[in-house]
């Protein structure tokens, strides 16, 4: 998955995708921090990077969440972090619902620092290599500029 993201504010939900009764992805920010936040149905697991720019800095910021397996990669401006969880059956849903800028607070894990909406702007999100369209998503909430973006 691959979204560019301008954020107003440092802390705020990107999106949620819930793909199980206990299977979910997560990426939200945290005081400069990127993070994923994954459960496969058997635990857990998440992984952060702090970028070298100040993720509010006015600019546009690509992120990159690839899944293989129990393997999460982080990718942030080119900056990696990655974590290994535990071995399960991937997700393979490809209707789940996607929750863009924030989710139903029942839905968000609890471990997340921050559970607020995302305020700021986002443009090009693709999942495997597929452009996704914002109108699709479950829900858009929070201050989220998904068509157009004013001048920072």
């Amino acid at each position: 998955m691959v979204i560019e993201v301008r954020p107003r504010v440092a802390s705020g939900v990107l999106l949620h995708v819930f793909t199980g009764e206990k299977e979910y992805l997560t990426l939200y920010t945290y005081q400069n921090q990127v993070v994923v936040v994954v459960n496969n149905g058997i635990r857990e697991f998440s992984t952060y990077v702090s970028p070298r720019q100040e993720i509010c800095d006015g600019n546009w910021h690509k992120i990159t969440v690839i899944r293989d397996g129990n393997m999460v990669q982080l990718d942030v401006d080119s900056e990696v972090n990655h974590v290994v969880g535990p071995v399960g059956e991937a997700a393979q849903n490809s209707s789940s619902p996607v929750f863009i800028g924030g989710a139903p607070d029942s839905m968000l894990p609890h471990s997340l620092h921050s559970r607020r909406g995302y305020t700021g702007c986002m443009r090009n999100l693709s999942v495997n290599e597929s452009p996704v369209s914002f109108s699709k998503a479950a829900l858009v909430s929070g201050a989220v500029g998904v068509g157009a973006c004013p001048a920072a």
